[in-house]
């Protein structure tokens, strides 16, 4: 339904930025851009009349998100938001390119912050053997 076209990120102080163009069923949507410096996402829809309900209703079909942080004002389940959304897409998008490169797992022991690693092997069961004898069996989740 969404493709992210158009991708470039930078590093920031905070973390790091990025911008793209959002299609929608292969028409342009929304330039996306998120300058990587603490504050929210800024969404500019090309046809102001009928995207902007699209992409609320989009948003809205999400659900609700669980803090890792525990209970914020007494819940820990949040409705998702712009950034939220966008946050999937990104992450979804970047995994894909990641998916290309070959078989994308993280070891059990890694930090959290670390991220993946990818195993040049686009095989998942001779990625998954090759794991195993590595590291151990249930050492590892493919992802």
């Amino acid at each position: 339904m969404f493709e992210i076209k158009a991708f470039k990120d930078w590093s920031t102080h905070d973390g790091g930025g990025y911008q793209f163009n959002l299609y929608y069923n292969k028409k342009k949507f929304a330039f996306v851009h998120n300058d990587g410096n603490g504050g929210s996402i800024e969404m500019d829809f090309y046809d102001k009349a009928v995207f902007p309900p699209i992409w609320d209703n989009h948003v809205k079909s999400l659900g609700q998100w669980k803090s890792d942080f525990g209970a914020i004002n007494g819940t820990e389940f949040f409705d998702h938001d712009d950034d939220t959304a966008i946050g999937i897409l990104v992450e979804d998008y970047e995994m894909s390119k990641m998916r290309k490169k070959g078989t994308v797992f993280r070891l059990k022991t890694d930090k959290e912050h670390m991220g993946y690693r990818i195993l040049n092997v686009k095989d998942v069961d001779v990625a998954t053997k090759w794991l195993a004898d590595k590291f151990g069996a249930n050492q590892f989740e493919i992802v």
